[in-house]
């Protein structure tokens, strides 16, 4: 079952579409910075803060598994995959590996647009700095960790924390996938459930609520650790809500 679900996923084009689209919708706010340095930290940042690619996670991060139980609900194809396995065990399968997948394709877009800014740098300037003056001077207020010039450690936790977000949005859909069956509905439940929840808590002035805090320009970098702790808390929350949600539901519907 396992084994199924994952190369379903590798198999999938929305898997490969959703990682070229997040690494291409960071550099249209950078091009202008390439000329001005050759700091990868300092440009990455620009690129991740400012780019779109955070913006489309909602939507970009659940494609791939977002039908992956409407597909089979409809075609009864969960019946012949649960006779060679229970029902909670079909769940959990599904949910892990959505949640996975999300994380996933988070950490190797990000990955590829490091490698492909240091690649551009390189061929601007004919060398690659990791960090330097450009870097301090414009993060130096916002990151413990530049001011201690460990760059590298700042652009994992960068990633660390944007994967933790986008881990959490597959789930939604899945629910939502129980109790809806128009497959676009499912496919954009997540991005809005994460603006309409964001509205909502703001305007109620508990920020902390919204799971936009969760990404790393998100204001949970604001709290201590740079909010990776709460980061660590919250998503375990919603991988648990997630999944138990999804069990019962499956359970319930195949009664």
């Amino acid at each position: 079952m396992l084994k199924q679900e994952i190369r379903r996923v590798l198999h999938s084009p929305f898997f490969y579409i959703s990682i070229i689209i997040l690494v291409f919708a960071d550099f249209p706010v950078m091009l202008d910075q390439f000329e001005m340095s050759n700091e990868l930290t300092y440009l990455v940042d620009v690129g991740w803060g400012m780019g779109y690619g955070s913006v489309l996670y909602p939507l970009l991060c659940v494609l791939t598994t977002a039908e992956s139980y409407l597909m089979e609900y409809r075609s009864g194809y969960r019946y012949s995959s649960m006779s060679r396995t229970s029902k909670t065990r079909y769940a959990v399968t599904k949910m892990a590996v959505a949640i996975g997948t999300g994380a996933a394709i988070a950490v190797l877009s990000r990955l590829l647009f490091l490698g492909l800014t240091a690649l551009i740098v390189y061929k601007i300037h004919g060398q690659v700095l990791v960090g330097g003056e450009d870097t301090i001077e414009a993060m130096s207020r916002t990151s413990l960790l530049v001011i201690q010039r460990k760059y590298a450690q700042y652009l994992m936790l960068f990633i660390l924390e944007d994967s933790l977000y986008a881990s959490i949005l597959p789930g939604i859909a899945l629910i939502v996938s129980l109790f809806v069956k128009n497959r676009y509905v499912v496919m954009l439940s997540s991005y809005i459930y994460c603006e309409g929840m964001d509205m909502i808590f703001i305007t109620l002035q508990w920020y902390y609520g919204s799971p936009l805090v969760l990404m790393n320009t998100g204001r949970a970098s604001l709290l201590p650790y740079k909010g990776l702790p709460f980061r660590v808390i919250m998503v375990l929350l919603y991988w648990v809500v997630e999944m138990g949600v999804f069990v019962y539901g499956v359970r319930k519907q195949t009664e």
